[in-house]
């Protein structure tokens, strides 16, 4: 059984790779909102059997006996509780439901952000973020747009860190159909592939932080994912983590990972604990990605796409610093050549063909060219650390162009380029 201590440190190890994925269940909005009952499955469904009922839609004896069905305890029941909402409010096409979502969990707004604020630290050190709720709490704290397992073209974008949005797993307020709510709607997602394969990919690549989910056993969502992960990760060797009251411990759920970590003896302290995630990092914080530090900064700089600003100085080392330098006037001559004309490019380069993988390749990697050529054009001010990090992920970039074309033959690159000139 994973200690907290060793939890602890495979998050953190996972956040400064930027390999964490922050999942939010309904405690996150339960809190932010002072409990509203909204926030809570139960109270949702229960507010949309009333609203059947307040429209004339169904009667009081059936609302009655779908309430049964709410406060049963078992999973299943509440799913076709929800179902009967969504089907007493004309189903997942109709106005009334949209407009029902709309002015239910569409309204909720935050009156203590201290728990999002912590979350947000964490996904401005680079963890992204996923919720199973409906609401735009996270948006409205993080700055975010909202994302929903409909969209596949962005979520793929999003998990290449080419944009930034809050992954909304069981969908999203504002696209009524996206909600994952009856049983209906959860069929949708279990028959959709691309939903399958952005939470392979997601799973498979990322360590996953569960928050906001308590015991699991009151969020048919978490079930959902649990029941997911327990088919495709048998075999794998790596956990992931759910964050629960001290009461609230398990033994390991050996089928899909999923470890119970305890943040505290009550809710008031998850904050405190992602708060630590942060201090206990080297330096206590990392830069945004691009920054480019100023003359108050010695010892800290700009992020590798892929890895984390650590302010700390180490060991000087000669050989590294200037071979960062050749790799990144490699590559800040490779991302001026895709610039120019079709012509000159060709006439540069070589070919067609390879001009068309070189501009493909920019256009793939652009964040983390810009990023190892902004560190070795600085990396005077900078610590070696962050000098080994751009090297690695510079030669990456190198190795993966050489993998596609014979461009990095260098017949056509000047060989002691310093930078920016094109020869």
């Amino acid at each position: 059984m994973s200690s907290p201590a060793a939890a602890m440190n495979s998050i953190r190890e996972a956040l400064q790779n930027r390999q964490l994925c922050i999942v939010v269940g309904t405690g996150v909005t339960s809190s932010a909102t002072s409990r509203n009952p909204l926030a809570s499955w139960r109270g949702l469904i229960e507010d949309g059997l009333d609203r059947c009922l307040s429209l004339g839609a169904r009667d009081a004896k059936w609302v009655a006996r779908a309430k049964e069905d709410v406060n049963s305890g078992y999973e299943n029941d509440l799913i076709v509780a929800a179902e009967k909402a969504t089907d007493g409010l004309g189903g997942r096409r109709d106005p009334e439901y949209a407009t029902w979502l709309r002015e239910t969990v569409g309204s909720l707004k935050a009156t203590d952000t201290t728990l999002l604020d912590a979350i947000k630290d964490l996904v401005s050190a680079g963890a992204i973020v996923a919720t199973t709720n409906y609401d735009d709490l996270l948006e409205d704290t993080l700055g975010l747009p909202s994302v929903t397992w409909r969209d596949t073209p962005r979520l793929q974008r999003v998990l290449r860190e080419r944009e930034k949005a809050v992954i909304h797993l069981h969908g999203h307020w504002s696209d009524a159909e996206s909600v994952v709510f009856g049983s209906s709607s959860y069929a949708d997602v279990l028959r959709s592939p691309e939903s399958a394969n952005f939470l392979r990919a997601t799973v498979y690549v990322r360590t996953l932080l569960f928050v906001g989910f308590g015991a699991g056993l009151d969020d048919p969502n978490f079930s959902a994912l649990r029941r997911w992960m327990s088919q495709d990760l048998t075999t794998s060797t790596f956990a992931h983590y759910r964050l629960v009251l001290d009461s609230e411990v398990t033994a390991p759920h050996a089928a899909d990972r999923i470890v119970s970590v305890p943040y505290g003896d009550d809710y008031t302290k998850l904050p405190a604990y992602l708060a630590s995630i942060l201090a206990g990092l080297r330096g206590g914080g990392m830069r945004a990605a691009g920054d480019v530090p100023g003359a108050n900064d010695a010892g800290s700089g700009p992020r590798v796409p892929g890895s984390v600003g650590i302010p700390l100085r180490s060991r000087e080392d000669p050989a590294l610093r200037a071979e960062l330098s050749e790799v990144g006037a490699k590559l800040e001559w490779l991302a001026q050549a895709s610039l120019l004309t079709d012509d000159e490019a060709v006439d540069l380069i070589g070919s067609g063909t390879r001009v068309d993988v070189l501009r493909r390749f920019v256009y793939l990697f652009e964040e983390e060219i810009s990023g190892v050529i902004k560190i070795s054009t600085n990396a005077a001010a900078l610590d070696p650390v962050i000098h080994k990090q751009a090297l690695i992920s510079g030669r990456r970039l190198l190795s993966i162009l050489g993998g596609s074309t014979d461009l990095l033959s260098w017949g056509h690159y000047p060989a002691s380029a310093t930078g920016s000139s094109l020869e």
